[in-house]
């Protein structure tokens, strides 16, 4: 994928080929989650929390990961950008509109099933790219 980048973790370089897009309609969730991630290793730096709602938005602070910038009303064209289905764009910006949070994360895809998995424990609505 063209997002490909290196990171230095504890030990060993990896490699980002995957990305994980999900949404939650529960604020709290998205907390939990965040704690539950971190408990797991995995780098908090490579998660965007992205949100129409400025009070929430505020609460995670979340200025990080693969849509690191990205204002509420250009989640769509920044995904399209990054190669994500207009379905799958399509999907996360209604989603931001209706004040739901969308989190997106890379992650090596040889950790993506256990991150899903993660996600998933959380009651998010993962969107396919």
């Amino acid at each position: 994928m063209d997002f490909l980048r290196k990171l230095a973790n504890k030990t060993k370089s990896v490699y980002i080929d995957a990305m994980i897009l999900a949404f939650f309609d529960d604020p709290l969730s998205v907390e939990t989650l965040l704690n539950n991630l971190s408990e797991a290793d995995f780098n908090l730096d490579d998660v965007s929390v992205v949100t129409s709602d400025g009070e929430t938005a505020n609460a995670f602070a979340q200025n990080a990961g693969p849509l690191n910038g990205v204002k509420p009303e250009r989640v769509h064209e920044a995904l399209i950008e990054m190669g994500i289905s207009e379905e799958g764009a399509k999907s996360c910006q209604d989603a931001v509109s209706n004040r739901s949070v969308l989190l997106a994360m890379n992650v090596a895809e040889e950790y993506r099933q256990a991150a899903e998995e993660i996600f998933q424990d959380h009651l998010a609505q993962l969107i396919k790219g």
